[in-house]
């Protein structure tokens, strides 16, 4: 973990987060991007920069994810893809495979992009982001016009069935959606779709509401998941929920908790003009009156080591170690996430150093409390009790 005495590098990077555009072609609710009205496309020169200084650093033996995100990614066209991926595969050490991953809102996925995805499916991963069936996405997915974007993003998926492409999804978990476990679950069954991650919606960057604050949330959520989890078992549907797969792996200790948010270097950031970032994605697009904002260097006219080895960088690293240290004294279960996203904390709290966010309440404590309890309630099941005994 960083300190202000110990020297940073990318030595140990496992995650790049590139921005090849600010812009996104809808205006949900609940973005936390301050920009998504810019049209401006990082240049070719600027991923050689990028890419080059990654791979000097990275780990050659060791598996590397490049996502393509913070804006709508598929905004570029396949084309401007593929002469990317040529200057990364340029770069990359021979016996290390990138894997590409693409948060897309699948609006613009056509014929095209299913073919560019089909000819690199051994190396990409895309993710849709759905909130579920038409009244709960609609809610808060919509254009700068104010209109719907289900049906679009369906088509999208159709699509991507059509050519046989495999994809996961993503859900914004909002009040509403907190209501309908049922109606989310019979969604992602009538799509296919068992690969579901939910976040949250959250106080974060651009985004200050949220309406998850309302009394009684987090029960909310934990019934949501004791009953998606149900509804998986009672009708044999074996699905992959990222925050129950995450809280099963630290309650039985198959894995420890992912801490790269809070480690100078793990993940690495940068925006369409090479400026770089670390710790959370999310704070590359980030402003606060006591640091400015948070990108600590630009790749073009410096180094990954010289960027994470600046003053600013240490002094957000030790402000957010001040955190961790806290997490890590007041609450039982720092075991299971090592300290919280620190983008969270500032965007919510107003300081890295600071505890509990929305985050910390539904994503880490109301999950394993949820599994905690459908565990226990399934042992202490008559049906159970008569296997017990016989």
């Amino acid at each position: 973990m960083l300190s202000s005495d110990m020297p940073a590098d990318a030595s140990s990077v496992a995650l790049v987060v590139v921005q090849p555009t600010p812009f996104c072609n809808i205006n949900c609710s609940y973005c936390y991007l301050p920009e998504r009205a810019n049209r401006a496309v990082m240049s070719l020169a600027t991923v050689e920069d990028i890419f080059r200084q990654v791979f000097s650093v990275a780990p050659p033996h060791e598996p590397l994810a490049i996502v393509w995100h913070a804006g709508e990614p598929m905004v570029l066209p396949p084309a401007w893809y593929s002469a990317a991926f040529a200057v990364i595969d340029e770069f990359a050490p021979p016996q290390m495979r990138p894997r590409h991953r693409f948060q897309t809102n699948g609006m613009l996925l056509d014929d095209e992009w299913c073919r560019f995805l089909k000819t690199h499916a051994d190396a990409v991963r895309v993710r849709v982001s759905i909130d579920g069936p038409e009244d709960i996405h609609d809610a808060h997915r919509r254009t700068r016009n104010g209109e719907g974007t289900f049906a679009k993003v369906m088509a999208g998926i159709q699509r991507l069935q059509a050519h046989g492409i495999d994809f996961g999804v993503i859900s914004v978990l909002t009040a509403r959606s907190l209501a309908a476990p049922e109606a989310l679950f019979d969604f992602y069954e009538s799509i296919g779709v068992t690969d579901i991650a939910f976040n949250f919606e959250e106080i974060e960057g651009a985004n200050r509401t949220t309406s998850l604050s309302e009394p009684g949330a987090v029960e909310r959520y934990k019934r949501f998941l004791r009953v998606f989890c149900a509804l998986s078992r009672d009708r044999e549907r074996d699905c992959t929920v990222r925050a129950i797969s995450d809280a099963y792996s630290y309650l039985f200790e198959i894995e420890p908790p992912d801490t790269a948010n809070v480690v100078a270097g793990r993940i690495l950031s940068f925006d369409y003009r090479g400026g770089m970032s670390t710790f959370s994605p999310e704070l590359l697009t980030c402003r606060h009156p006591l640091y400015g904002d948070f990108v600590l260097g630009n790749i073009r006219d410096s180094t990954i080591r010289a960027i994470l080895n600046g003053d600013k960088a240490h002094a957000i690293g030790k402000d957010i170690a001040d955190g961790v240290a806290l997490c890590r004294s007041s609450c039982d279960y720092f075991r299971y996430c090592g300290g919280g996203a620190p983008s969270n904390k500032l965007s919510e709290n107003g300081t890295f150093r600071s505890t509990e966010t929305i985050h910390c309440r539904f994503r880490v404590k109301g999950t394993i409390d949820a599994l905690l309890e459908d565990m226990r309630n399934a042992i202490g099941s008559p049906s159970h009790q008569s296997a017990r005994g016989a």
